[in-house]
């Protein structure tokens, strides 16, 4: 007796995976049973998987992607029986299969993006500080198109946040930015008026924390630090200041944030914060639109892959593949 499981496999945006395929390992919870299955991926979401002399009991299903990061999840089943998983199965981005990112043009920004990127002061292809007596540093859509990839997601996810982020006057902690001084994977580093500091210390929506890690440029001292009280993907404003100039150093916080809005075993990427990992926290945790996708490799074994799978025929709407007891 055949037992069938029916999933629907998406990204963080609840859109189908663009990917090769998914294999898919259901362990019983003694692991003495195993069953794998590989499933090819399609525009259809929806699949269905054929477990074979199936006992009784509590299943641990790991899912493993290509271009996603494997995600963990627990089912009961029983034989002869169809079990629907409520829920999607939600992939956050595997941060090292992203090979370049699909982002507007400049002309396509919000204005307000637009009018900073012009405003700036820094080289684009390191974002490190120009010097106040370089003439002729690059600027709006010079600046915009020769920012690497991962330079470019920082920005625009930075952007997102600090736009949807309100204060108690009404602005958004983005409308009090002035100059950007500095650019790096992580964080952007901006001159910014009073009102800034002044909203931030009021705002029930922040809390002061420690910033003693924080590092200060151009002759700024750091004096202060607050950060948003997200669960995940949280912005904090670090204040520095210099004969009574104020620059803010931006970040959001990574943390264990996939973990938060995700079915993640673990998150892949370690070290310096991946932009592309804080896209998927601020879509997945906050439901926040991003203003760029993900390029990945092209999928040339795909057609080799589904024919290796054996899907067989299924019901309309789903791809149904057999699962084989290792």
């Amino acid at each position: 007796m055949a037992t069938k499981v029916k999933l629907q496999l998406v990204d963080a945006l609840q859109l189908p995976l663009d990917d090769h395929t998914v294999t898919v390992d259901v362990f019983s919870m003694d692991n003495t049973i195993h069953f794998q299955a590989i499933v090819p991926v399609t525009n259809d979401p929806n699949v269905t998987i054929s477990l074979e002399d199936c006992p009784p009991g509590t299943y641990r299903f790991q899912l493993w992607p290509t271009n996603y990061q494997m995600i963990q999840f627990f089912l009961s089943l029983q034989p002869d029986r169809t079990v629907v998983r409520d829920q999607p199965c939600v992939f956050p981005v595997d941060p090292q299969q992203v090979i370049n990112i699909g982002a507007p043009p400049f002309g396509n920004l919000p204005q307000k993006l637009q009018d900073f990127l012009n405003r700036a002061r820094i080289k684009a292809e390191d974002g490190s500080i120009v010097p106040d007596t370089d003439p002729a540093p690059p600027v709006g859509d010079d600046l915009y198109s020769t920012l690497p990839p991962l330079l470019k997601a920082a920005l625009l996810n930075l952007f997102l946040k600090s736009s949807n982020t309100t204060l108690p006057d009404g602005s958004t902690c983005f409308d009090h930015l002035n100059v950007l001084r500095e650019q790096d994977q992580d964080r952007l580093y901006v001159t910014v008026d009073l009102a800034l500091f002044q909203q931030s210390a009021v705002s029930p929506k922040l809390h002061s924390v420690d910033f003693s890690l924080h590092k200060g440029i151009l002759g700024y001292t750091v004096f202060s630090s607050f950060k948003t009280f997200d669960a995940a993907g949280n912005l904090q404003l670090t204040f520095s200041r210099k004969n009574g100039d104020l620059l803010v150093d931006m970040d959001i916080d990574e943390a264990q944030g996939l973990g938060h809005a995700f079915e993640v075993v673990r998150n892949v990427f370690t070290g310096l914060t991946n932009p592309y990992t804080i896209r998927e926290i601020l879509v997945g945790s906050q439901g926040l639109k991003p203003l760029y996708t993900f390029v990945f490799p092209e999928k040339k074994f795909a057609t080799v892959a589904a024919a290796a799978a054996g899907a067989g025929a299924g019901k309309k709407g789903s791809k149904a593949v057999g699962g084989r007891r290792k």
